[in-house]
């Protein structure tokens, strides 16, 4: 019996130096989350504060509070209170739930899928609570009906009020302290403009591109760079952007040689009209002035990320859509610990992004930027009098150009999707992802940005990307199509025939030796959202290639080969441009800041069709049947360009065949007059 009631004793005591310890603990513990809830403002320095004083006060409780519970579960087996007992199992049931959800949002954090953490740790949290609370009465009133005398509960002399109050002092002044040294300390997303910054191009800061940012002149490259970061938690977004040609924008040897020959020729400011786009870290940081440096330096930040995650998903709003980087940027509101470089603080940091995301999406909504327009920003071009002094000329602009296909649900031509088709729905494809922004179905955009750049990944050695965007083109893009001219000089027959037969519209599909064949080739824009080719059409090559052979081989047309040296036949049909200086000489190094216009342009707009007429004579020698066959040949930079920006006379851009057709043609020999070749 000894025995027992030391055992007893023991068990009780253990369970009155556990309550103690929770009672250093649970007081700030709740504090620190009920402060946070109603007032929901993740940007405050106090609430951030409060953030990590909980998740800290949770890890501390979480074995105190295991080991009480089981303790106490051990210790009040017996007890026949009903009411008592089921109070306790419902009390520790929901405890559990608080400590396990918590757990939960404090290792893996909240996704767009798993909100409902926060809400369970929340209301489950309440109701611990009310029926913690509910069975402490439930105890009392029960112990005090039957006169119990032996004291289960810890008693209230153990519990003193200091041991409550003066740790919950300690605690709210550690994050006072906490949140005034990251107030004074931390390292704000605006920069001043340094008293040597240039501004040849008028008073605002970053002229010639028509970018501004909301709140300030200029920000730290850490407020646009270090996409690395995202990494910890958008791995496989981050993946397929390190393999885009938003990231490789700086990066890309012909912007490289470009760049470089706009600053030999005009002025390291001039820079700012092309960086805008291709390297918002260094136009936004203000480097773009005499002694900084352009994104063209190899192993500069610039030049390695080009077009960060946040310089897209920091557009604020979109200026106009005539291009030129014309957008409002917004630095973010940082987290505590935001740009540190001691692994504590990022590890801090990154847990505070995964617990509370509410600023973080606030931040970077993904809503701001789904619009075409703000593609527009970008992909158009027009120039100037300050650029290229001469007058306002208009460049590429993929924007208007889907503005006016069939795929806006805003243009007026006849053919018009059923469906509105965007930027994103094309080149940002959707695919089943575990990324913590993915929606409902498990989807997520792809980050790669397929299109039509070829020459990025085979030179920055990507094979995989330079497979995606050869797939990309090959893709229900462009249709071709012979059209071979029917034959109205056959004969049909002797025989005595109405004449009104003898001017049928369809005649036999076969020719004669000597005779002349008229064909039309069919190209058809029907998968581009835009014109044919888009982009940088006059360094960019897409011709269609023709080739007739008789049975034996023999050739009997040909046009639009690539010959040994990378050159294509010059007599093919291009769909190209030809931009021409104010000399009328033809701009092929695509300096664009010398060019007033254009002498030539062939595009297809979305939804047309363009008509290639050919024609031949069938040779005496020919054998039947001729093979007439026609191919839609696309290639990223023409060869004079890419051996100009590379040094390498060698290296071949690969030519992708977007869309290829081919007839026969039956020969026969043209028969005496009036006798049918089949008679």
């Amino acid at each position: 019996m000894n025995n027992e009631r030391q055992t007893a004793q023991s068990i009780l005591d253990k369970e009155r130096r556990l309550a103690l310890w929770s009672t250093y603990l649970i007081p700030g513990l709740i504090v620190s989350g009920l402060v946070t809830w109603p007032f929901n403002t993740p940007e405050s320095m106090i609430v951030q504060s409060l953030y990590l004083l909980h998740s800290a006060l949770g890890i501390l409780v979480l074995p105190v509070a295991i080991l009480y519970l089981a303790t106490h579960f051990i210790r009040t087996l017996g007890n026949r209170s009903i009411s008592v007992f089921f109070s306790g199992i419902s009390a520790a049931s929901l405890l559990l739930t608080v400590m396990f959800s918590g757990a939960y949002l404090l290792l893996v954090g909240q996704t767009e899928l798993t909100r409902w953490v926060l809400t369970l740790h929340i209301y489950a949290s309440c109701l611990t609570l009310l029926i913690a609370a509910a069975h402490g009465v439930t105890y009392i009133r029960n112990r005090n009906t039957k006169k119990r005398t032996t004291t289960a509960w810890p008693s209230t002399a153990s519990i003193t009020q200091s041991a409550i109050v003066l740790p919950l002092i300690i605690q709210i002044g550690v994050v006072i302290a906490v949140a005034a040294f990251w107030g004074s300390s931390v390292e704000q997303s605006y920069a001043p403009i340094p008293a040597d910054y240039s501004k040849p191009y008028g008073e605002h800061p970053l002229r010639p591109s028509e970018t501004e940012i909301l709140g300030g002149d200029l920000v730290i490259e850490n407020a646009v760079g270090g996409s690395d970061r995202c990494a910890s938690c958008h791995e496989e977004i981050f993946d397929q952007w390190q393999s885009s040609a938003h990231r490789k924008a700086a990066m890309d040897p012909a912007y490289d040689r470009i760049v470089n020959l706009l600053m030999e020729s005009k002025d390291i400011e001039a820079t700012r009209y092309c960086e805008g786009c291709h390297a918002p870290i260094t136009l936004l940081t203000g480097t773009l002035t005499p002694g900084g440096q352009h994104s063209g330096v190899k192993g500069s930040p610039a030049n390695d990320e080009g077009v960060t995650c946040v310089s897209c998903h920091s557009i604020n709003r979109v200026l106009h859509t005539k291009g030129v980087a014309s957008y409002e940027f917004m630095p973010a509101q940082p987290y505590m610990f935001e740009y540190s470089d001691n692994a504590i603080a990022a590890f801090l940091n990154q847990r505070l992004i995964r617990m509370r995301p509410e600023l973080h999406r606030k931040n970077f909504s993904a809503d701001r930027i789904n619009s075409p327009e703000v593609c527009g920003t970008c992909h158009a071009q027009f120039m100037d009098q300050d650029m290229n002094d001469w007058g306002w000329v208009k460049m590429q602009d993929e924007y208007s150009d889907w503005l006016n296909s069939p795929y806006s649900g805003r243009s007026n031509t006849g053919f018009v999707s059923a469906d509105v088709t965007t930027c994103n729905d094309c080149h940002m494809p959707r695919s089943a992802t575990s990324d913590p922004s993915r929606s409902a179905m498990g989807i997520s955009k792809g980050h790669a940005f397929a299109a039509a750049n070829t020459f990025i990944p085979l030179t920055t050695g990507d094979p995989a990307h330079l497979a995606e965007v050869r797939n990309f083109l090959m893709t229900n893009k462009m249709r071709l199509t012979i059209d071979v001219i029917d034959n109205k000089d056959v004969a049909q027959s002797e025989t005595f025939l109405d004449e009104t037969l003898r001017t049928q519209a369809i005649f036999p599909d076969y020719f004669y030796l000597g005779q002349t064949v008229k064909a039309n080739i069919l190209v058809a824009n029907t998968g581009v959202g835009h014109n044919f080719p888009g982009g940088t059409i006059d360094i960019n090559q897409a011709w269609v290639s023709i080739q007739v052979t008789d049975a034996s081989g023999k050739t009997i047309l040909s046009s639009g080969n690539v010959s040994a040296d990378g050159t294509v036949d010059q007599t093919a049909y291009f769909y190209r441009s030809v931009a021409v200086d104010r000399h009328g000489k033809q701009l092929w190094r695509h300096d664009l800041f010398r060019m007033i216009g254009e002498h030539y342009r062939n595009v297809i707009p979305a939804g047309d069709t363009d008509s290639i007429p050919i024609e031949f004579e069938v040779p005496q020698w020919a054998l039947g049947p001729l093979t007439v066959s026609a191919q839609l040949n696309y290639r990223k930079l023409t060869q004079r360009y890419t051996s100009w920006i590379t040094g390498d006379e060698d290296l071949r851009v690969p030519v992708v065949v977007m869309a290829q057709d081919s007839a026969l043609l039956p020969i026969v020999v043209r028969p005496p007059t009036g006798i049918a070749p089949n008679e």
